[in-house]
């Protein structure tokens, strides 16, 4: 059985297959059931988006082809449907209650007029829970007075049978809301238009699912009940959880901190469920739908790193791997400090996240910073108090410390606002790994040694390699100067260091070495390298430590090959330069280089050989 074209009216936007096929029935006469029934299959399964009954009504309109018209809900299992791509549960559907925007079906009306029995079509977006305004209007969707009966729902011509006579009504009453940023993400996402991101790899349902949870949350604390909100507050609460989870893992733990910083301050809630209350009880004992995983793996993150949680806990049941973070509380248990001083000593060290006037549940540091930090913070001392302890002259205390060599127990600098900290048998250790093995200087070798201060400079070194050396004993002569102390009491011989501390060999020629090979002046090769006539590349000078201009061996014969210089040419032909000039014009052979950027004459060896060889030899 066929549908005449003229009873077929036009696809709406954003329209169902389902509501498309209503609208189709209610023009040729029959309810939905009814004309589904005759085209030989069931309305149900259209509502379904059953590939089956699609192809047949597909059929029925002369459409074989395309496919039947419309987006189709294709059913995945008891509790999900398929929307091109993207995946809506049952629950975050309302079709039992029909919303609509009346300003949009007027527009249907007026467009289509009289000529078809349903002009008005059922927009996708409205049956949404989520989606609570029109984005085209700016104003809230509205539910029809009365709703389908159970042999009507899906019937989308007969649930708007009687819009018509009420859309005077409808549109007086429109309440002016502005489509919030959330609504336009669900609508871009039924769209296909997936701007990626951290909820886009969550399917439509889940994204929908998070962004409301964790706004109510966020909007009406840990304790908040959804059922207990409104609309308006609902889908307010929805903005926000899009606006922190838009942003990624970023914005999620922005909010995990703000609704942390709102609970209780009791000892329950140091842990996530006290924490973030509804929204971990939700996850943990209201859902296992595994599309809310990544959610979990944030929070569990989060909880872990922000919380003095340690192996004896869980989060979403998953036993905490191991501590990284203790409170006052739980690191008094366990090491013999009082919680007190504790937590002086803490917010010395710049390792508090919260004020004094938090509880101990609350002061939370990083565990590395626990009890062997304590008993080696004691007796401290700041970087010049320690390069005095030491004797060791300035810069190179510093230079030292950021070599890692002298490692304060305590950073401190400008930014942390305090001093560097360094514990007193920590330079101990250092002094007697740099003094170790060494003996008194004798008379004989007194004028051969130097303290580091004067090794580094006669081998053009640092005072970090001069140390690195003696630390890793790699100086056959490590000598003590009784006459001073600490640090510069240490000598060594330059001659041992310098081969220690030179760089590593250029594979190429100094200027001055291509000057003696070339025989030319100094000015000339300096032009044809700068002219790029001749390639260099920059490099340490191993002895000198500096940068210095090199050229490589096969250049320097590349050039040769290429390139004949005027006095060469003159030697050859047993001329002057300037006889060797005009002969070289005579034979149109020019300067193939600037003469005026390298101050010398060259020319094109194969060009020169070739006049060369048509000259006549002398008898």
């Amino acid at each position: 059985m066929r549908v005449h074209r003229n009873a077929v009216p036009p696809l709406g936007v954003g329209e169902t297959a389902a509501g498309y096929c209503s609208r189709i029935a209610a023009q040729n006469g029959r309810t939905a059931r009814q004309f589904c029934l005759d085209m030989g299959t069931a309305f149900q399964r259209v509502v379904d988006g059953s590939p089956v009954a699609l192809a047949r009504l597909a059929e029925a309109i002369g459409d074989e082809r395309r496919g039947f018209p419309g987006i189709a809900l294709r059913s995945i299992g008891s509790r999900m449907f398929d929307v091109d791509g993207e995946i809506l549960s049952r629950a975050c559907l309302r079709r039992e209650t029909v919303r609509v925007c009346p300003f949009c079906l007027a527009e249907d009306i007026g467009r289509h007029g009289l000529r078809w029995v349903a002009p008005a079509h059922l927009r996708l977006g409205w049956m949404i829970r989520a989606v609570r305004s029109c984005g085209k209007h700016g104003v809230a969707l509205v539910g029809l007075d009365a709703e389908p009966s159970r042999r009507a729902l899906h019937d989308a011509a007969a649930s708007l049978a009687g819009a018509r006579d009420a859309l005077p009504r409808l549109i007086a009453d429109a309440r002016p809301v502005p489509e919030s940023a959330f609504e336009t993400h669900v609508a871009a996402r039924l769209g296909g238009e997936n701007r990626g991101g951290w909820l886009g790899r969550l399917p439509l349902y889940a994204d929908i699912g998070v962004c409301e949870i964790l706004g109510a949350v966020v909007s009406h604390g840990p304790d908040v009940e959804l059922t207990g909100l409104d609309e308006t507050e609902r889908r307010a609460a929805a903005a926000v959880g899009f606006r922190h989870a838009s942003e990624g893992l970023a914005g999620i733990r922005t909010s995990l901190a703000e609704i942390a910083q709102r609970r209780p301050a009791t000892r329950r809630a140091v842990g996530p469920k006290g924490a973030f209350g509804r929204l971990y009880d939700w996850l943990a004992h209201e859902t296992d739908d595994p599309a809310y995983d990544p959610l979990r793996d944030v929070i569990r993150d989060y909880a872990i790193e922000n919380m003095p949680l340690g192996p004896q806990d869980t989060v979403f049941g998953v036993p905490v791997p191991a501590r990284k973070v203790h409170s006052i509380r739980s690191a008094a248990i366990g090491s013999a400090s009082h919680p007190k001083r504790l937590r002086r000593l803490l917010k010395q060290a710049g390792l508090l996240d919260s004020g004094d006037a938090a509880s101990g549940d609350r002061v939370l540091f990083p565990v590395d910073a626990s009890a062997a930090f304590l008993k080696r913070i004691a007796d401290a001392m700041s970087l010049k108090e320690a390069a005095a302890y030491l004797s060791i002259p300035r810069p190179h205390d510093r230079l030292l410390m950021e070599a890692g060599l002298l490692v304060p127990v305590l950073p401190g600098g400008y930014a942390a606002g305090i001093f560097h900290a360094f514990a007193r048998s920590d330079l101990d250790g250092f002094l007697t790994r740099l003094l170790g093995g060494a003996a008194e200087v004798t008379v004989e070798r007194q004028s051969q040694l130097r303290d580091i201060r004067g090794a580094m400079k006669a081998c053009n070194c640092s005072a970090v390699e001069v140390v690195t050396l003696i630390l890793d004993r790699r100086l056959p002569t490590i000598a003590v100067n009784p006459n001073a102390a600490g640090y510069m009491s240490v000598l060594v011989d330059p001659e041992e260091l310098r081969p220690l501390v030179r760089g590593e060999e250029v594979d190429g020629m100094t200027l001055r070495e291509v000057q003696t090979r070339l025989s030319l002046p100094t000015s000339v090769v300096r032009g044809l390298v700068d002219g790029g006539a001749i390639a260099s590349f920059t490099a340490l000078n191993p002895s000198k430590r500096c940068p210095q201009t090199y050229v490589r061996n096969e250049e320097v014969s590349r050039f040769q090959e290429s390139y004949v210089m005027l006095g060469e040419i003159s030697a050859r032909l047993g001329v002057g330069t300037r006889t060797a000039m005009v002969e070289l014009e005579r034979a149109f052979i020019r300067p193939v280089l600037d003469r005026e950027s390298i101050g010398a004459y060259v020319f094109d060896r194969s060009a020169f050989e070739a006049l060369a060889s048509r000259r006549p030899t002398a008898p």
